[in-house]
């Protein structure tokens, strides 16, 4: 299984937010609860933790802004469904 990592809604008013920092780096071994990167909004700065445990995959950069709900990466639940992903 592969889920989807995205830009959490923090709050009734965000639409967007700054992703300051991956946590962890692309293909390592997670586990649930573990922070994986680190975003900040107008008002809060917070890390996300990951919801799945797994090999992580990112697709977007930091240090850039993204729309909440965006997907920025993936959590493969094997090391062949990350090898897919990174082709």
């Amino acid at each position: 299984m592969i889920a989807e990592v995205i830009i959490p809604k923090t709050g009734l008013n965000s639409d967007d937010c700054h992703l300051l920092a991956w946590l962890a780096d692309e293909g390592s071994k997670i586990t649930t609860g573990q922070p994986i990167f680190t975003m900040e909004t107008d008002k809060v700065e917070m890390d996300v933790e990951a919801d799945e445990d797994g090999y992580l995959r990112h697709l977007a950069p930091a240090a850039a802004d993204y729309p909440v709900g965006t997907v920025v990466g993936y959590i493969a639940s094997t090391e062949e469904e990350y090898r897919s992903l990174a082709r």
